[in-house]
């Protein structure tokens, strides 16, 4: 039998990948769509956008939009229920077994 977990951090559900997806919800923020723009653009330009992503929440300075529950929740029940149907999808009990979780 073999098993796979889908997991991410429980902070930020997906939120990464919704900012690299330029999600309007956050797109109006000007950080927020550097950052996109820096990853899209890979290499040393991503690389310098997640020092920044990072040090920004360490300083507890991240964009508004990323703090606001109202921007945010939607967005992270959305990667979860992308998530779950993923593993639904291929689930085969007893042969394949896929789990979802957060850290």
């Amino acid at each position: 039998m073999t098993v796979v977990v889908l997991s991410d951090h429980s902070e930020g559900l997906g939120l990464m990948t919704e900012i690299y997806n330029g999600n309007p919800a956050l797109m109006g923020d000007s950080t927020l769509a550097r950052w996109a723009g820096m990853v899209k653009a890979g290499g040393e330009e991503a690389a310098t956008a997640v020092g920044e992503i990072i040090g920004a929440q360490t300083r507890n300075e991240l964009p508004a939009a990323l703090t606001n529950p109202k921007v945010v929740g939607p967005l992270m029940v959305s990667v979860w229920q992308r998530a779950a149907a993923m593993a639904d999808k291929y689930n085969e009990p007893g042969r394949f077994t896929t789990l979802i979780g957060f850290e």
